[in-house]
């Protein structure tokens, strides 16, 4: 058992459990999710939404 991967896999989970129920987090993500679908070209959507949950994943997982 990793005491250290443990701690932060119960960190994590807190802050997104946090995030879940902020409604201006929630709100500016489904307004930015239905940005890049409705006015962004397919290839640049794809791209967008890839760098975004690149930055995302870093900054939750570290």
């Amino acid at each position: 058992m990793d005491i250290l991967k443990d701690m932060v896999e119960h960190i994590r989970l807190d802050f997104d459990r946090t995030l879940l129920v902020d409604e201006e987090y929630t709100s500016a993500e489904e307004r930015l999710h239905s940005f890049i679908g409705n006015e962004l070209p397919p290839e640049k959507s794809h791209e967008i939404d890839s760098l975004i949950n690149d930055v995302t994943n870093r900054v939750r997982y570290g």
